[in-house]
């Protein structure tokens, strides 16, 4: 692989996500298979048996390069956890420290790629930390310690300028504001990474982090094109039975793929398929009324 081109990937996972991150990486190689692309994951726990798992996607690829990079115990010591916040979401903030490169394009583990990434890589971003995409209707500026009306993004997808990191040491004033804000921060790097950077970096167009929430807000982009990264933010994944979300069907292809594939949701249960029943059951009922009532 030659260095000059290869597009520098990270992924920050735990042995829990390992299905979706599969299902991502799948995604990313299907869809920039002419691409040189070294990917690196940043864990603790993934087993010599899972990370074979993950490594039988590349089929003898010579053009990807699957790295493994452990994280150490006190690497996260300073980044509040609790059951919503896991350590895992801090991993990108080691990757200054972690990762020989000066550039790379962060990704989440619960998110597709439809489409080429080059464009996306090659952002100039030389003057800026990072490049993101807007989080639309942020309001808790004065909470994190931002100025009224800065512009905050998801943390998702972004494209890191790792020598600017080093250069003013990101890492450690990532660190030093989480001590200081930690009874304050809900989205774990997100909130730390926006009270860092004050509202400073370049905004991605929004087909690089399509979220569905997002998109329904009267404050995102009017873009047109296709998404070319679609990110399942929230509670509700695709992998669960009862998620409605407009690209479920295309992450399980993906997810068809690899070696996690499945024939029912993660989460299948009788309670879920009772949830199932019943929403199906309440839409129909209502069709039913609307129908009644245009009839009189």
């Amino acid at each position: 692989m030659k260095d000059t081109d290869a597009m520098n990937v990270l992924f920050g996972t735990d042995q829990q996500f390992l299905p979706h991150l599969a299902t991502a990486l799948f995604s990313l190689l299907h869809n920039n298979s002419n691409e040189n692309i070294r990917v690196y994951v940043l864990h603790r726990d993934i087993g010599a048996h899972e990370w074979s798992k993950l490594t039988s996607l590349m089929h003898e690829n010579e053009s990807v390069e699957l790295i493994s990079v452990k994280v150490g115990d006190r690497d996260v010591a300073a980044f509040p956890t609790n059951g919503r916040l896991n350590e895992s979401a801090y991993f990108r903030l080691l990757a200054q420290e972690l990762l020989p490169v000066d550039k790379c394009l962060y990704l989440d583990s619960d998110l597709i790629v439809r489409g080429p990434i080059r464009p996306l890589y090659d952002t100039e971003i030389g003057d800026v930390h990072v490049a993101a995409a807007e989080n639309p209707g942020f309001a808790g500026h004065e909470e994190l310690g931002m100025p009224a009306g800065a512009s905050y993004f998801n943390s998702g997808v972004m494209l890191c300028n790792l020598a600017m990191w080093r250069q003013n040491d990101l890492r450690g004033r990532a660190v030093r504001y989480a001590q200081e804000y930690r009874l304050r921060i809900r989205h774990a790097d997100q909130d730390v990474l926006n009270g860092v950077l004050q509202g400073a970096y370049r905004r991605l167009d929004d087909r690089y982090n399509w979220r569905r929430w997002a998109a329904q807000s009267q404050h995102y982009g009017t873009t047109q094109e296709e998404p070319v990264i679609v990110h399942f933010v929230g509670a509700m994944k695709p992998w669960n039975l009862n998620s409605d979300h407009p690209y479920k069907q295309e992450y399980w292809r993906y997810r068809s793929a690899t070696p996690f594939r499945r024939i029912v949701a993660d989460d299948f249960s009788l309670l879920t398929v009772l949830k199932k029943i019943y929403r199906v059951s309440v839409k129909k009922f209502y069709s039913w009324i609307r129908k009644s009532e245009d009839l009189r």
